[in-house]
């Protein structure tokens, strides 16, 4: 499993949301979400192994509720610093790739 198809299968999982502000992502208003998410949630991440509960904070379109960052603070294991944060910003939503296997 990857980071960016965790952020957004465990959005369900946030403990105690709380809109943090908005702002413009990619012309489109969205509202800054904050919230806990437990380390038993994060334990489904392989070599994973939080020792707390992590900052997670989404950031969703007002209209769309599409995701387009996640931005998660903490340690994700016990050789990462206190420091630690992570962002992934999804980008041209409904855009079609292809992607072509290696030869």
């Amino acid at each position: 499993m990857n980071l960016a198809t965790f952020s957004i299968q465990i959005l369900d999982q946030i403990i105690d949301p709380t809109i943090a502000g908005a702002e413009k992502r990619q012309g489109k208003r969205t509202y800054h979400i904050t919230g806990q998410v437990t380390a038993e949630d994060v334990e489904r991440l392989p070599g994973r192994c939080p020792l707390r509960p992590l900052s997670h904070r989404p950031v969703v379109g007002t209209e769309d509720s599409r995701l387009y960052e996640v931005n998660i603070s903490g340690p994700m294991t016990t050789k990462e610093p206190g420091g630690t944060w992570r962002s992934i910003i999804l980008s041209d939503l409904d855009v079609a790739v292809e992607i072509k296997a290696p030869q």
